[in-house]
């Protein structure tokens, strides 16, 4: 589906570090895909708009200087 350049983690596992506030989440390249915003609304059978948590975790990391 991505090519190992684009993605570092599962979109199964960064949700995972978000709901336990894993900092880890803002420096993995899976964040920073164009690939993977591309589908991220269509990646989650139980309808969570990834897409708008991969912004708002792209945002969060520019606030934190990670970036």
């Amino acid at each position: 589906m991505f090519s190992s350049d684009d993605v570092d983690i599962a979109m199964g596992t960064m949700v995972q570090l978000v709901l336990l506030n894993d900092p880890e989440v803002f420096t993995c390249r899976t964040i920073w895909s164009g690939e993977v915003m591309e589908v991220a609304e269509t990646l989650c059978p139980n309808g969570i708009n990834l897409a708008t948590v991969i912004q708002t975790l792209r945002e969060e990391a520019v606030l934190r200087g990670l970036v």
